[in-house]
Order: C-alpha cells, then structure tokens, then sequence
C-alpha cells in the first residue's frame, strides 16, 4: 500500500509521513507541525490502526481518517470489526 498511496499523495502535492507501527504513527504526529489527514491500512504492527486513531484523535479530535486494506468488506467486518462511525467503501 505504501508505494502506490505515497506516489499518489505526492502528486497531488501533499508531503507524506511515514511509519511503521501505531506507536511510530503517534510519534510522528506529534513531532509534526501539520497533518492534514492520516491513511493507516487496517492492519498495522503495534496499536493497530483504529488504536492509533484513538489516540490521535485525542490530541486533535477532528482530523480525518482514511483506513485501506487489500481485504474484502466482507472480510473487514467479520475479521476486523468496524467501529461505530466507521463506514466501508469498495470499488
């Protein structure tokens, strides 16, 4: 997901921050002046995406999230179970 997302975000103009596990993506959030969204995919080492999230979301309650997976929507609500709030969009 990195490579294609990164390239895409790039080109459109946005600088991207990268990290390897939820504790980093809080890490980096915090060391960083601005963030205009955040883009986890579902399954990241550590908190997790949703638990990065959660965390973020307390220092900055409004910023928007984009979750992707290479998983079906059928998968992602049996498996991962999506939270209250959390919408799924497929292509």
């Amino acid at each position: 997901m990195v490579s294609w997302s990164m390239v895409f975000c790039e080109r459109a103009g946005y600088s991207v921050l990268l990290a390897s596990d939820g504790h980093e993506v809080i890490s980096v959030f915090c060391s960083s002046d601005f963030i205009d969204l955040l883009l986890f995919d579902v399954i990241i080492p550590g908190l997790g995406g949703h638990g990065a999230m959660t965390e973020i979301r307390k220092l900055q309650p409004d910023i928007p999230v984009l979750f992707s997976s290479g998983y079906s929507k059928d998968a992602i609500h049996r498996d991962f179970a999506l939270h209250e709030g959390t919408r799924c969009s497929s292509s």
